[in-house]
């Protein structure tokens, strides 16, 4: 989804999870050192471990941004997020009417549908919260209405720098964990 330059490194990509169209999915994920796992499930159900990697170099929470592709509806729901460090702060937003802290830098978002949609050529639609620390758990909820059979959402984990982040790319069958380093190897 992001054409950002630097080096991309594949963390996690043999992940096939069934996914079903208009159907709401909860996810959890939870990133310590250089670890991070992903778990998944029917939303208000069970999680099940989709995937864990080790050695992740650049993963990070100082700032969460949920991004949805050109001319996509991505529906994202109950995002809770909490750091370790720092008195373990931590934030929630069920999108009922507010953004709870989070930043729309582009596209729009329905706090009542719960969907973010970019409608604007050569762009993405983005929310974004800024969190100051590395360390962290995360879970949101989200459903694929996209006609289209590539990603269509994407939820980066990144530095302050804004050139190093993890992200976590959503398929409509699948997911990826990739993360993205400035300069070469």
């Amino acid at each position: 989804m992001n054409s950002y330059g630097g080096v991309t490194t594949d963390l996690l990509t043999d992940t096939s999870v069934i996914t079903e169209s208009d159907t709401w999915y909860d996810v959890y994920v939870r990133a310590e050192g250089g670890a991070i796992e992903v778990w998944r499930g029917l939303r208000g159900g069970a999680l099940s471990l989709a995937g864990r990697v080790t050695g992740a170099a650049t993963l990070s929470g100082e700032a969460v941004a949920f991004d949805t592709n050109p001319n996509v509806v991505a529906h994202f729901d109950d995002l809770r997020m909490c750091t370790a460090r720092a008195a373990n702060q931590s934030f929630s937003s069920t999108f009922t009417g507010s953004f709870d802290g989070w930043v729309q830098e582009a596209g729009t978002f329905s706090t009542a549908n719960n969907y973010l949609v970019n409608t604007s050529y050569g762009g993405q639609g983005r929310m974004r919260r800024d969190t100051a620390n590395g360390d962290f758990q995360m879970k949101f909820s989200y459903r694929d209405t996209s006609p289209i059979s590539g990603p269509w959402g994407q939820v980066r984990f990144r530095h302050a720098d804004s050139n190093n982040f993890g992200y976590l790319t959503l398929y409509p069958g699948s997911f990826s964990l990739s993360e993205k380093r400035a300069g070469t190897l």
